[in-house]
């Protein structure tokens, strides 16, 4: 008889559907690694412009936009208030390496649920995404 294994939950946020708006590629894939690890699904577009047109065309497959508020084309700012046009119920989260007294200033300006630091750490992305997500953060355990 073999020992009996813990039960092993799965990712904690699998299955979360997330587009990264970044115009800094290494960021972009930082946050990418990170995020896969909490079992997320992630797209990635360093152009606001195009990525707005990839919302507006695939939105229904995208629940989360973590967008870059210092971008060249267009500001993150800017890009939530068209992401807003598409979707009003779009769920965004802030991603930058401003102060903090800056972005909640732009969080309250813009109406984002919320804000991550560069470089995006696990913890505090995983508390932030179960906060606009908490039925889908809950570790379901496996046979």
């Amino acid at each position: 008889m073999e020992p009996s294994q813990p039960a092993r939950s799965r990712a904690d946020l699998a299955d979360v559907r997330i587009l990264i708006i970044d115009d800094d590629n290494v960021n972009a894939m930082l946050a990418r690694s990170v995020l896969e690890q909490l079992g997320c699904i992630i797209q990635i577009s360093s152009n606001p412009v195009k990525a707005l047109e990839k919302y507006a065309r695939d939105k229904d497959t995208i629940d989360l936009v973590l967008v870059d508020y210092f971008m060249p084309t267009l500001d993150g700012g800017a890009t939530v208030d068209h992401l807003r046009k598409i979707n009003p119920q779009i769920k965004v989260l802030l991603f930058s390496g401003a102060d903090e007294m800056r972005l909640r200033q732009i969080i309250r300006q813009h109406s984002i649920e919320g804000y991550l630091h560069k470089p995006l750490r696990k913890e505090e992305a995983r508390q932030a995404i179960r906060e606009i997500f908490p039925a889908r953060s809950e570790p379901v355990a496996s046979a």
